[in-house]
């Protein structure tokens, strides 16, 4: 038998709404024979997440997303030592990110030498394209002065989302 999520009624594994409450249920992960299941906790708070997930309904936001990335990395980085390599990049990242929270966006991933940033979400904001531009121009602006030879380059995209919540980088 499944367990509502939302008020823990018993319900039948066929059912896939509560008979009381009419939320969704979730069944529990099935593992294919032969595979080790790990403690009974661990699927339980699997499955009690995922049913959560499941029955929170997502709350639709505008958004903007900026992509910065550092224009030419490779070779600018080519004759470095690794260390050096390393300091330039982060020295980049650190400056694309302070362009991004300088407008109130949130990073939400960095990846190599380029980052992903939100406008709107976590945190509604009427202007978050215009943000996003800001903080775009903002960060080419500061890469030329900083990087000389390369610049970073930014794109920005808008519309409806029903993000989850970032987790600020």
């Amino acid at each position: 038998m499944n367990r509502c999520p939302g008020c823990g009624v018993a319900a039948k594994p066929q059912f896939r709404f509560c008979p009381e409450c009419g939320a969704p249920i979730v069944a529990p992960p099935r593992l294919h024979a032969g595979a080790r299941g790990g403690s009974a906790g661990r699927k339980r708070a699997a499955s009690t997440a995922a049913a959560r997930r499941a029955a929170a309904p997502a709350e639709r936001k505008q958004v903007t997303v900026l992509l910065c990335d550092l224009c030419g990395s490779t070779e600018q980085v080519a004759n470095f030592d690794p260390e050096q390599a390393q300091a330039h990049l982060e020295r980049a990242i650190e400056m694309m990110r302070a362009g991004v929270e300088e407008f109130g966006g949130t990073v939400v991933q960095i990846r190599g030498d380029g980052l992903l940033a939100l406008f709107g979400a976590p945190v509604a904001q009427e202007d978050h394209a215009l943000r996003a531009c800001l903080a775009g121009i903002g960060i080419h602006r500061r890469s030329g002065a900083a990087l000389t030879e390369h610049s970073a380059g930014a794109g920005a995209g808008a519309g409806s989302a029903a993000p989850a919540t970032p987790t600020p980088m």
